[in-house]
């Protein structure tokens, strides 16, 4: 169990982000525990964008046609388990972090105040290399189809 300092330290790690932005950083790095993945990759980003059914970035996804289920599975496919458990929470390796970069841009481009989870999902594409990047460009997903998809759901409320 963590105590409470770790938990703040966290949430100023990720203020900017929205409530569901921040719980998909956390399940990223739940993902990598699983996995016994001593950092945070763009795949782990991926499924904690993949969890939320409700989230902006998973329902532009299934707007697109891709079924979060199979993607996610694609996904594990090319993400090795480590082969021991790890102990302290994971880094987040160079590309997660170009990532998160790009997703902060993707947010200021658009006047955004928090980073949403929809600017993730645009961070995740327009990286152009990674785990995360490869899952979804096989599952057809561009950046423009992306982008295009995010703002028909934000318009429609």
């Amino acid at each position: 169990m963590q105590d409470t300092t770790q938990l703040k330290q966290r949430d100023t790690e990720w203020a900017h982000f929205d409530e569901r932005a921040r719980s998909t950083m956390y399940a990223a790095r739940n993902e990598a525990h699983a996995l016994n993945h001593g950092h945070v990759g763009t795949e782990h980003v991926l499924f904690g964008l993949l969890r939320d059914p409700d989230s902006v970035a998973r329902q532009a996804l299934g707007a697109l046609g891709v079924d979060a289920g199979v993607l996610a599975e694609r996904a594990r496919t090319i993400v090795p388990p480590g082969s021991a458990p790890i102990a302290g929470d994971p880094a987040l390796t160079p590309r997660a972090k170009r990532a998160l970069t790009l997703a902060v841009d993707e947010a200021r481009r658009l006047k955004h105040k928090q980073i949403g989870t929809e600017h993730l999902l645009v961070g995740l594409l327009a990286a152009g290399d990674g785990m995360a990047h490869t899952a979804l460009t096989e599952a057809g997903v561009t950046v423009d189809a992306a982008r295009a998809a995010i703002q028909r759901r934000l318009t429609a409320g």
